[in-house]
């Protein structure tokens, strides 16, 4: 994993959001090249943001529960960053945590 700058992932994620909310149009080609720095640390995040945020009508409870979610992953990177988990670690925590959330019915995962 490159070395990680969690300011500009975090601000990377909140523009990201914004531009998002304000266009949920906008191809993920320019969004790629726009958020590179995000996109090449963790495409997972990237891709979890763009498909969140480009359903039409996503309410209240849903972008706290994003939010919730996206925080975890950043949490995540700053860890293994600090060396406080590896990567596999990370992914497996955040695999359990978004199958609680979009698969409940077939996972019940203590996270």
């Amino acid at each position: 994993m490159l070395d990680t700058d969690i300011i500009k992932i975090n601000e990377q994620v909140k523009c990201m959001i914004q531009d998002l909310k304000a266009n949920n149009t906008c191809s993920e080609n320019d969004l790629q090249n726009k958020y590179n720095y995000l996109y090449t640390i963790s495409k997972t995040l990237f891709n979890y943001i763009y498909k969140e945020y480009t359903q039409e009508n996503v309410s209240i409870e849903q972008e706290n529960i994003i939010k919730n979610i996206l925080n975890k992953m950043l949490e995540s990177i700053s860890n293994i960053q600090k060396n406080k988990i590896n990567q596999n670690n990370a992914s497996e925590y955040i695999g359990k945590i978004l199958a609680n959330q979009y698969a409940p019915q077939y996972f019940n995962y203590k996270v």
